[in-house]
């Protein structure tokens, strides 16, 4: 009976061995193919090795280019892919620590990432549906068109899928240390107190799509932001502190209706802010700070505000002050 389970386990062993091979040669062989075509997407990869047995699949590409709709495009140096033998639709890649540029409509893009590590699992079972994403980075800088901003601490963000609504997603931001002084000062007067002032952001919300994240939906650009439920947002900048919480749901363009109740302190740097921004008219400016004023007096303390920021109708108020129209905000 001992013998009968040795050879057995000799013979799992084999065939696990087997098929580690065969997999991993037949990735190595596409790997070597000068352009692969996945997704509407023709990816060239450079030189590539596989490695891992006999649990993981470990990918090192030195150079990839890819290719994508209405000429976009990404390039990226030596990158690193890694997936259990047993289940290839959970991986991790290890960015590498040169810029990846991507090439958009409009628009080229830099992200140069410390540490940064990519978590990606798909359902196996539908459509590849994302199931969950995460990333995590000792430090960030993105470049947009010669402007740069960044966080020069830790990052980390992550999407989960909902167990109720495969188009819903738990979504959480936390940043430290981010900089976007340079960027904004080229179109804002930012305030003295404001100016190569630490900023951060901490994020929390369930947000839900017309339907679930997947390569099919990503590559036709159909994928629809609907709501956005438990918002929960806290951010400084400088001395000032905001935080804000509530729903919001979107129409098709991406209006958002419902409504935020925010709390500020140490809140005219922000109004100087809005008025350069151009969300604020310049000749309402000394009536809008009147006002805000006296509703800070009225919570015991005029240097603090707590105020519904409300949307609807295409427009968005602040309190009772309109504030214009608000910002569409498609994911498409």
């Amino acid at each position: 009976m001992v013998r009968g389970g040795i050879w057995l386990i000799v013979v799992l062993a084999a065939i696990w061995t087997g098929w580690w091979w065969l997999a991993s040669a037949g990735l190595g062989q596409l790997l070597q193919q000068d352009k692969i075509a996945v997704s509407g997407w023709e990816v060239e990869p450079g030189p590539a090795k596989v490695s891992g047995y006999p649990t993981r699949f470990d990918v090192e590409v030195d150079r990839l280019s890819a290719r994508g709709p209405n000429g976009a495009r990404v390039t990226t140096g030596n990158l690193k892919a890694s997936a259990p033998a047993y289940l290839p639709t959970d991986l991790t890649l290890v960015l590498p620590e040169n810029p990846v540029v991507m090439t958009l409509p409009g628009a080229e893009a830099t992200l140069t990432a410390q540490g940064g590590i990519a978590e990606l699992r798909l359902s196996p079972r539908r459509a590849l549906d994302l199931q969950e994403f995460g990333f995590r980075g000792d430090a960030l800088e993105i470049g947009l068109n010669e402007q740069e901003l960044g966080s020069s601490g830790p990052v980390r963000a992550s999407l989960q899928q909902n167990d109720e609504n495969p188009a819903s997603y738990d979504l959480l931001l936390k940043a430290d240390a981010l900089r976007w002084e340079e960027a904004f000062s080229r179109y804002l007067d930012i305030p003295t107190e404001l100016r190569e002032a630490a900023a951060s952001v901490d994020l929390a919300a369930l947000l839900t799509l017309d339907e679930p994240l997947s390569a099919a939906t990503l590559n036709a650009g159909s994928v629809q932001l609907r709501a956005l439920r438990g918002l929960r947002v806290q951010a400084t900048w400088g001395g000032v502190t905001l935080r804000a919480e509530g729903d919001l749901t979107f129409d098709f363009p991406g209006r958002p209706e419902g409504t935020l109740t925010a709390r500020v302190n140490d809140w005219r740097p922000v109004l100087s802010l809005a008025t350069d921004a151009g969300l604020l008219a310049p000749d309402m400016r000394a009536q809008a700070e009147t006002i805000l004023t006296a509703l800070g007096r009225m919570n015991g303390d005029e240097n603090t505000l707590e105020l519904p920021l409300r949307f609807g109708d295409g427009q968005m108020w602040l309190g009772g002050m309109a504030l214009g129209p608000a910002p569409a905000i498609p994911i498409r």
